[in-house]
């Protein structure tokens, strides 16, 4: 391949790598706990609220009562706790779900089908739908409505207006981003006040709890020691 047109397929890669992307919180090297936090709560207001400042002082509150009963666990029921938490701090800690249906194009009626987590269940029936051969017919059953979306932009198919799939997995994906970021505020808040074994061990059933990666987190702390004799 000649340099002009490598050029031009990195540029699509990039391209393509830029799809869903999103703002997320500007983290730096470093950073205190409360800048974080004052970062995540800046980023939540802009992006989920925009600029709404009704719940940003729960969401505040509720980083720190998590923080409290995870400092203090003990033999309390974790399930029970997080069924009496209002339905807006439930809203912040649920796994979003895809809507059952991704319109590709609400004019000609046609959709994919798929699950919470975005998996094609049943995708368009028509023949020419693509504008590809019949082999290509039902290619994208079981597949992550993602890789749905970058094959046939890779295909370059015309997308029509009234499709709302690229919305669609950018709502669930900032979605998922703020229950992470949100769960991460807390680990890091247990564990700035309480750098010990304790700490690190409810910071790290809570992480487990929401299947976050706590290594980077305990690492920026310098405690990795500390969970390593944990887990021994």
């Amino acid at each position: 391949m000649n340099l002009k047109n490598r050029l031009i397929s990195l540029k699509f890669e990039l391209t393509v790598d830029n799809l869903f992307n999103f703002k997320k919180i500007n983290i730096k090297n470093n950073m205190n706990f409360v800048e974080r936090k004052d970062q995540f709560i800046k980023w939540y207001k802009e992006e989920i609220l925009k600029n709404d400042e009704s719940y940003t002082k729960d969401i505040d509150k509720l980083i720190d009562e998590l923080t409290l009963f995870f400092e203090d666990i003990g033999d309390s029921n974790i399930h029970s706790y997080l069924n009496s938490l209002k339905d807006c701090e439930k809203e912040i800690l649920k796994i979003p779900k895809y809507p059952k249906i991704l319109w590709l194009n609400k004019n000609d009626n046609t959709y994919f089908k798929v699950s919470n987590k975005g998996i094609v269940i049943e995708e368009p029936l028509s023949d020419d739908l693509f504008n590809l051969s019949f082999q290509y017919r039902n290619t994208y059953k079981n597949s992550n409505i993602k890789d749905v979306y970058i094959d046939l932009y890779k295909r370059n198919f015309k997308f029509n207006k009234t499709c709302d799939i690229k919305e669609q997995i950018i709502s669930y994906d900032k979605r998922m981003y703020l229950r992470d970021e949100f769960i991460k505020c807390v680990i890091y808040n247990i564990i700035n006040r309480n750098i010990n074994d304790n700490g690190i061990k409810n910071a790290t059933t809570l992480a487990q709890l929401f299947e976050i990666d706590i290594n980077s987190i305990i690492e920026s702390y310098k405690v990795t020691q500390k969970v390593k004799s944990l887990k021994e």
